[in-house]
């Protein structure tokens, strides 16, 4: 159902994300990295697969997913037996979604300051393709109250 991501097998997840196909990464401490597509990504969070895709509300989805996996909710995913975690609770950013899709770059808007500079530099972020740095991040300055 779902694929672990090793350093030997990163091949596929950039040839996936060189075609600009939804792909979602979830990296945590414990369990190591796991690619997904949008069609499991729709299964875990009963969502129609059409509906996951450039005219669909894919985006409103991963928004949420990515909110919820920053605060460390991870009760979407134990619900549905994708993590064992017996009660331990991941720091934010230790379980991460990774919205890989040129076209929705306003993801990335919900972050804060903090949260977007430790993505930023996030191994994860470079080994997958993503260009943080090409988006413009209103939050960004805000705890310097510039923004």
């Amino acid at each position: 159902m779902l694929s672990i991501l090793q350093s030997d097998k990163a091949k596929p997840a950039r040839k996936l994300a060189a075609k600009r196909q939804a792909i979602f990464v979830l990296d945590h401490g414990l369990y190591g990295r796991v690619v997904i597509n949008r069609g499991v990504f729709a299964r875990w969070f009963r969502r129609p697969a059409n509906e996951c895709g450039p005219n669909g509300d894919l985006l409103k989805t991963a928004d949420v997913a990515m909110r919820r996996l920053l605060r460390g909710d991870l009760f979407s995913l134990e619900k549905k037996g994708m993590f064992a975690l017996r009660g331990l609770r991941p720091q934010p950013l230790e379980c991460t979604v990774f919205y890989v899709a040129v076209k929705y770059p306003a993801l990335l808007q919900t972050l804060n300051a903090d949260q977007f500079e430790r993505l930023e530099s996030h191994p994860l972020a470079g080994e997958i393709g993503l260009c943080l740095e090409h988006h413009e991040i209103p939050h960004r300055n805000r705890r310097r109250g510039l923004g």
